[in-house]
């Protein structure tokens, strides 16, 4: 069976893809609900085969999958921003470390301030710079009705797993997307795509500064939201990053009954210079996808976990 899965998934079968950005960003639901429907598709094949259908797996993980993120490779510490929280005390009755310092709301109103001028500054539609640009995906199936479906999957999921390296030149605003080669802007460049960076302090969970060395770091780390089929509007998260509208997936056979993600709390920050330009910009967003769909009466469904990673270096003309 092993070998018959290798087969099925080998390079004559299913060929690497170059996907943009735009696709990138639906890739953990595609392959989410395009999971399920393998389960569900497999269960229907074994009422009329004594042995599982796998071709519905080739089918449905070749749909337009996205999804996008950037694994910082550049070991310049101005960009690379750590994302990683302290574990919270389990003893409720734990008195307060007196030594660690005490976050305050209009502390971090200043930093939330500091990091909307400067995402909104790159994504000014007179902003000249050249930008270099790492992206990375990372996504694993965790969990499926039909165990022995997730190593095939997290297969073909690893066929989009790399660091994407670019090069952006933008003048007023303006420049070529390296990716598409057309013409694309700040706006539609920086996340979230086609809108200002409008958080408020109220979906801030921490912000932090730290200098290092000349170089200022601020940043910001989103509390946790939940995105649903019926409920896919985010309070915090599309305000600050790209983040998936789950009403608008559908799947050409049976019906998608779940669709559900997790964002444990994305992290935004940028860097300034010494003379307050933003030279730097980081976006680390955590993903936990669970989906189920039906058909012929039967359900079958899975989670997806992961995170898209974004980095960017500013050179200002």
């Amino acid at each position: 069976m092993d070998n018959y899965e290798e087969e099925k998934i080998s390079t004559q079968e299913i060929k690497k893809q170059k996907l943009s950005s735009a696709d990138k960003k639906g890739i953990a639901l595609v392959v989410l609900l395009a999971a399920a429907l393998i389960v569900v598709m497999m269960n229907v094949g074994s009422i009329f085969k004594k042995e599982p259908a796998n071709e519905p797996l080739l089918t449905t993980t070749t749909a337009p999958t996205t999804l996008t993120t950037t694994q910082p490779s550049n070991e310049n510490t101005v960009t690379t921003l750590p994302h990683s929280a302290e574990p919270e005390s389990t003893n409720k009755n734990e008195e307060p470390d007196s030594t660690k310092p005490i976050e305050k709301t209009d502390e971090k109103q200043e930093i939330l301030d500091v990091i909307t001028k400067g995402i909104n500054t790159l994504k000014a539609s007179d902003a000249s710079f050249k930008g270099h640009k790492e992206q990375v995906l990372d996504m694993e199936l965790t969990e499926c009705t039909a165990p022995s479906f997730v190593g095939i999957v997290n297969k073909i999921l690893d066929m989009f797993i790399e660091t994407e390296i670019y090069d952006y030149d933008f003048t007023d605003g303006k420049g070529i997307d390296p990716e598409s080669g057309k013409e694309t802007t700040t706006m539609e460049t920086f996340p979230p795509v086609g809108k200002k960076f409008t958080l408020t302090v109220d979906g801030v969970a921490e912000a932090t500064k730290e200098q290092q060395g000349e170089n200022t770091v601020y940043r910001v780390k989103l509390k946790p939201e939940k995105s649903t089929k019926d409920n896919p509007k985010t309070n915090y998260h599309e305000t600050a990053c790209d983040t998936l509208d789950l009403s608008t997936f559908n799947m050409p056979l049976g019906e998608i009954t779940k669709a559900d993600l997790e964002y444990p709390g994305a992290t935004v920050g940028i860097t300034l210079d010494k003379d307050g330009r933003v030279i730097g910009y980081y976006e680390h967003l955590d993903i936990v996808g669970t989906g189920e769909a039906a058909a012929v009466g039967m359900t079958g469904g899975g989670t997806v976990e992961g995170y898209i990673d974004e980095t960017w270096t500013i050179q200002w003309k």
